[in-house]
């Protein structure tokens, strides 16, 4: 019977180490039920109106938390003020940090461009108590900050300096295993 556990830990453990080298670091789980549901009109936006997507929610109630899960192809052009070196052994940045919360949801504001941006694979998740309540693809690059999804298509950040005095304020995660 030991042996048999042994085997099976000795090839989950085998398993775990290809999947870190071939899909890098940390490995993501998302839950399959991750769809939030934003009640969202976007027929009734207008090219150049300010899109505010986390004004809605009152940090202070539940346990909220984000993470911006940097896709291994863009960690390049990460700017520097993210710094790439942290990002040589993680691709997430988290916060549930009130304080950070709050900043974050003062300044996530966007313009509504109607338009959308051909890849990003960089995404950014919003959780409350467990549950996802915001999630987005979300362009992180030296001059190009923003977000794409279906419900606004791509919006560039309004002020992208306070947006960068925020994002450093997000810790890295180090564990090699993140479940959304």
């Amino acid at each position: 019977m030991k042996k048999k556990t042994y085997k099976i830990l000795g090839v989950l453990g085998t398993l775990f180490i290809i999947s870190y080298f071939l899909l890098g670091f940390p490995l993501i789980v998302l839950k399959p039920s991750s769809s939030p549901q934003l009640n969202v009109d976007n027929t009734s936006f207008h090219k150049g109106d300010t899109i505010e997507p986390l004004k809605q929610y009152d940090f202070t109630e539940n346990n909220y938390s984000v993470y911006i899960v940097i896709h291994r192809n863009e960690v390049e052009e990460l700017p520097a003020f993210i710094g790439r070196k942290k990002f040589s052994l993680n691709k997430v940045l988290w916060t549930d940090e009130l304080t950070v919360l709050k900043k974050i949801q003062k300044e996530f504001k966007f313009t509504y461009t109607g338009g959308d941006i051909a890849t990003c694979q960089s995404m950014i998740y919003v959780y409350s108590d467990n549950d996802l309540i915001f999630q987005s693809a979300i362009v992180l690059e030296e001059n190009t900050f923003g977000l794409q999804n279906q419900h606004f298509g791509w919006t560039p950040v309004l002020n992208s300096h306070q947006i960068i005095s925020v994002l450093k304020e997000f810790k890295p995660y180090y564990y090699p295993i993140l479940c959304l």
